[in-house]
C-alpha cells in the first residue's frame, strides 16, 4: 500500500493529537469554562478537518488556541499549531504549514523537553513540509 504525503501528514497529526490531548481539571469554574470552550473549538476543528473543510478547521483551531492560551495549556496550544499546519499542508500551502510546525516545535522545546517522541514527529512534519516545498 502506497501512502501519499497528505496521508502521512494527516496520520502524523492524528497521532500527535492523541499524544497531546489531556483534560485539564481544576476547582475554578471560570477555568473549567475556558477549557470546555477550548475543547469544543478543538473538537469542531478536528471534525472540520475530517470533512475536508480546511478553512473552517483553521478558524476553529485558532479559536481553540486562543482559549487554551488563556489557561496556559501549552500542550493543547501545540496540538492546535499542528492542526493548523496539517490544514495548510492539505491545502498545498507548505510555507504556512512550515510556519505553524515551527511554532509547535518552539513551544514544544520550551514546555515538553522530555517528550522525545513528540519532538521527533514534529521534526518529521517539518521535513515533509520542506520536501514538499522542493517538489513544487
Amino acid at each position: 500500500m502506497k501512502f501519499s504525503t497528505n496521508n502521512i501528514i494527516v496520520f502524523l497529526f492524528l497521532w500527535l493529537v492523541s499524544s497531546f490531548v489531556s483534560v485539564a481539571k481544576t476547582q475554578e469554574n471560570n477555568y473549567l469554562k475556558e477549557v470546555t470552550s477550548a475543547d469544543e473549538h478543538f473538537t469542531q476543528a478536528a471534525n472540520f478537518l475530517f470533512q475536508g473543510l480546511l478553512d473552517q478547521s483553521i478558524s476553529s483551531f485558532v479559536s481553540a488556541e486562543n482559549e487554551y492560551r488563556k489557561s496556559k495549556n501549552e500542550q493543547q496550544i501545540i496540538a492546535c499549531y499542528l492542526g493548523i499546519a496539517t490544514c495548510y499542508s492539505l491545502k498545498g500551502d507548505f510555507k504556512k504549514s512550515l510556519k505553524f510546525n515551527e511554532k509547535a516545535l518552539s513551544l514544544h522545546k520550551k514546555s515538553r523537553k522530555n517528550d522525545k517522541e513528540g519532538l521527533d514527529l514534529i521534526l518529521s512534519n517539518i521535513a515533509l513540509c520542506k520536501q514538499a516545498q522542493q517538489n513544487k
